[in-house]
């Protein structure tokens, strides 16, 4: 599994890896009608290209396939998706990994995210605190999350 700077040719891989892991992995913690919605909110192809190129946004590939994501946006971990098949093999992991070292380099202290409910237990063990629940109110539908800190050595 090789990491790799996301290029602007990746978005619509990106998105169809996003999307097909809410759709897949987190059904397990969000009802249909929320991972639809949520889901749905990665179509906006030009919204999402400029958003991912203008934070630091890694990819982990194997050959020319996206495998995983992972973007830092200023001090928070804005994505990090790995698709279903790949889950538990350490993908995540190293995409976490990358955005640390980064983080650290531009002093920052503590990591913050909001994380899926699927994706707390993952972040707790590398390292996560949850700091707060919240519901998001997204076209209709109550999405839960939790805002969580990882303190950084710098």
């Amino acid at each position: 599994m090789d990491l790799r700077m996301m290029k602007a040719a990746d978005t619509a891989d990106v998105l169809s890896l996003i999307r097909h892991t809410i759709r897949t992995v987190n059904t397990s913690d969000y009802t249909l009608e929320q991972t639809e919605v949520w889901a749905d909110q990665f179509t906006k192809a030009d919204y999402w290209s400029k958003r991912m190129l203008a934070s630091s946004t890694w990819l982990g590939v194997e050959g020319s396939r996206v495998t995983g994501c992972g973007s830092l946006w200023g001090n928070e971990v804005d994505l990090l998706y790995i698709h279903a098949e790949k889950q538990n093999q350490g993908l995540g992991k190293q995409l976490l990994h990358q955005l640390e070292v980064e983080a650290q380099a531009k002093g920052v202290s503590c990591l913050k995210t909001q994380a899926s409910l699927t994706a707390v237990p993952f972040l707790k063990q590398q390292g996560f605190t949850a700091l707060q629940s919240q519901s998001n109110f997204l076209n209709g539908v109550y999405l839960k999350n939790i805002k969580m800190c990882k303190k950084l050595n710098i």
